[in-house]
């Protein structure tokens, strides 16, 4: 069949478009030439080809065809053509180009015409270029209203596309126009259940659409009962709320504290009551070192943090970069010092060790930067400490 004229995918050697062979030049002035047959004709002769192609599963033309083959095998090679290269191309849509030369004929025959539109609608669809396949099934039925192969395939189109909608509106159409038999055609069957499937969809995405509604309302509930604890609690936040926001982001910039925003948890330490949960950054800058907390509740003073890091014992610490050396600090948790940046002066201000959290994030000048309260963490009387009061300007 390959070397058959009628199916042949390429041309014999040596033969171009001014020299074909006798048999093939006949074959298309029988078939494709425009003074030899009407646009009907031709239209049909396109339908045949596409058909053809659409059985051997060639909706697309193989990306080692040329051009020119393809048109003396589908289309009218002799008249003037929109396509003037003989260069391979990718992913042309064999099928779909014949259909389309016979929907270019205009034929004055609606039938044939709603034929080709649902044929290129069926190749498309195959090629899962669902949104073509539809608007090629709306034409269909302009040409032809009651045509029942093109209303299931436009609802299979709309299933594809999840138009639910509009895929039940097809549904309806093809069984207004089937319901009157006595026995069901294989399409209204198929139209049923496809209805079926697509109610079994819209309940799906009622169900969804009415999860994610109460997801946003207890987000948005969170986010006020947040916001109202954090304005009771005196806290400064920078940066501010956006106009109409309840709260800035409050996502950690900080990799470790990422999944540990500010929260409003139950507070053990008053059953019944909640607290603000924080997520803390302690920087060491004699050991170039930060420590991350990712719950702090807000009522535990700095000590107790300290005692439950340290187990309540002094521990060696490494300086962060002097690996060569092995140098290692001892730091006691009842000799350490505690101090946030002043937004007044951006000095360091010393924190009790006594004091609770929320009693600092009280204090006015003290800010929380980007959801993270931030404190660096000294040895009492260490060098590391006077420098760095002495870098502060104190």
């Amino acid at each position: 069949m390959a070397d058959h004229p009628l199916f042949a995918q390429q041309l014999p050697d040596g033969a171009t478009r001014g020299n074909l062979p006798p048999l093939l030049e006949a074959l298309r002035q029988v078939k494709y030439d425009e003074a030899e047959n009407s646009p009907e004709e031709l239209a049909r002769n396109y339908k045949d080809d596409g058909n053809h192609l659409f059985k051997e599963k060639s909706y697309r033309l193989r990306s080692d065809l040329r051009i020119v083959t393809t048109l003396v095998v589908m289309h009218a090679y002799g008249r003037k053509l929109r396509v003037k290269t003989t260069r391979p191309t990718n992913f042309r849509r064999a099928a779909v180009a014949s259909y389309s030369e016979g929907i270019y004929q205009k034929t004055l025959n609606q039938e044939l015409n709603a034929q080709l539109h649902l044929n290129r609608a069926a190749a498309q669809y195959h090629l899962d270029n669902f949104n073509a396949a539809l608007d090629d099934c709306i034409l269909a039925l302009k040409f032809k209203p009651n045509y029942v192969k093109a209303m299931l395939r436009a609802a299979q189109c709309c299933w594809q596309l999840r138009k639910l909608h509009e895929c039940i509106k097809f549904c309806v159409q093809l069984e207004e126009a089937e319901g009157a038999q006595s026995v069901p055609s294989a399409a209204l069957k198929e139209a049923r259940e496809l209805v079926n499937r697509v109610e079994k969809e819209q309940k799906l995405q009622e169900r969804n659409r009415r999860k994610r509604e109460k997801e946003l309302r207890e987000r948005r509930q969170k986010n006020e009962e947040l916001a109202v604890a954090i304005e009771k609690a005196r806290v400064t936040l920078v940066p501010a709320a956006e106009e109409g926001e309840l709260l800035p982001n409050l996502t950690p910039r900080f990799p470790a504290l990422r999944d540990f925003a500010v929260s409003l948890e139950s507070d053990v330490n008053e059953p019944g009551q909640k607290c603000l949960v924080w997520p803390v950054a302690l920087v060491y800058p004699e050991l170039k070192e930060t420590d991350f907390v990712q719950k702090w509740s807000e009522g535990t003073t700095f000590s107790a943090i300290f005692d439950a890091m340290y187990q309540g014992r002094p521990a060696e610490r490494p300086v962060i970069g002097d690996e060569e050396n092995n140098t290692v600090i001892v730091y006691d948790p009842a000799k350490l010092q505690v101090w946030y940046k002043s937004s007044k002066n951006d000095k360091p201000v010393a924190v009790r060790d006594k004091s609770s959290l929320r009693q600092v994030l009280a204090r006015k000048d003290c800010i929380v930067e980007d959801g993270v309260p931030s404190f660096w963490v000294t040895r009492k009387g260490s060098e590391a400490e006077k420098d760095l009061l002495n870098r502060q300007g104190i």
